[in-house]
């Protein structure tokens, strides 16, 4: 369950509010360096923590997140228009697979035009499949296919549980150094050693 700001719930109770889209992600130039990018389906821009959103219009539609009884993580389809300038350089121009990218939803107040803080999360995840469809007399738009961050918990691990797995993940993991001495050692249940 999501949590909103005492001013999030009033103004959804009053019905005072417009809701947006904000798109981050942590792309990287055709050389390698970061070079992020910002969207929200609206004009002007908005900085907000320390990012700078770009209005794409109202262009920007993501699916709605549903999910299975069966405990499938799904993925999220964010489409976006091909005629924009700011989105074509993203996908074009920019290192885009396996990329984080987070989407949220921002809260307007419509009088004016005030962003009612913070931006609720959606969705994280990493850009799985960036797309330019091209059809005959199709419209123009970009399609960006994103994994959740959540499927990187079903990835089976072949790891051993040794020591030198553990140090691949911390460094300064010691659990193993005690084991071999353990054997020999008399375990007391239900009295203190003698």
């Amino acid at each position: 369950m999501r949590s909103l700001t005492t001013a999030q719930m009033q103004a959804l109770a009053d019905r005072v509010v417009v809701r947006r889209m904000f798109i981050w992600c942590d792309a990287l130039d055709l050389y390698g360096n970061p070079d992020s990018a910002g969207f929200w389906d609206d004009v002007g821009i908005i900085e907000y923590d320390d990012r700078t959103y770009h209005g794409s219009g109202t262009v920007i539609s993501t699916e709605t997140l549903s999910a299975g009884s069966d405990f499938t993580i799904p993925r999220l389809r964010i489409s976006t228009s091909g005629l924009e300038l700011a989105t074509n350089e993203l996908v074009r121009a920019h290192k885009l697979a396996q990329r984080p990218i987070s989407v949220s939803i921002g809260l307007f107040a419509p009088a004016n035009r005030a962003l009612i803080p913070p931006l609720i999360p959606y969705f994280e995840g990493v850009i799985d499949d960036p797309d330019i469809p091209t059809a005959a007399g199709g419209k123009s738009q970009i399609v960006l296919t994103c994994e959740s961050a959540s499927r990187a918990l079903t990835i089976k691990r072949t790891e051993t549980r040794s020591k030198s797995s553990l140090s691949q993940r911390t460094a300064g993991d010691r659990f193993y150094d005690y084991t071999a001495g353990q054997r020999e050692k008399t375990i007391y249940f239900g009295r203190s050693g003698a």
